[in-house]
């Protein structure tokens, strides 16, 4: 089952991030978008995980998890 996650660029490739996305690219990511500020974010199979974290200039990989947060005006705060 895919796994939507969020990749963190090493400081020293931020720079080049989109490259970094394009060797994400090669190694099962499917990406679905590239933020200035060093973060990747995408599908992969769990399969892929390992390889992704060993690319170069990835820093960090997470799965990425929904965050629900109730109205202002709803009972629950």
């Amino acid at each position: 089952m895919p796994l939507q996650v969020l990749i963190t660029v090493t400081d020293d490739h931020k720079a080049d991030t989109a490259a970094v996305a394009d060797r994400l690219k090669q190694l099962g990511l499917r990406v679905e978008s590239i933020l200035p500020i060093g973060v990747i974010s995408g599908v992969a199979k769990a399969s892929d995980l390992p390889r992704l974290r060993n690319c170069p200039g990835v820093a960090t990989v997470d799965e990425d998890t929904p965050v629900n947060i109730p109205p202002p005006d709803s009972l629950i705060q």
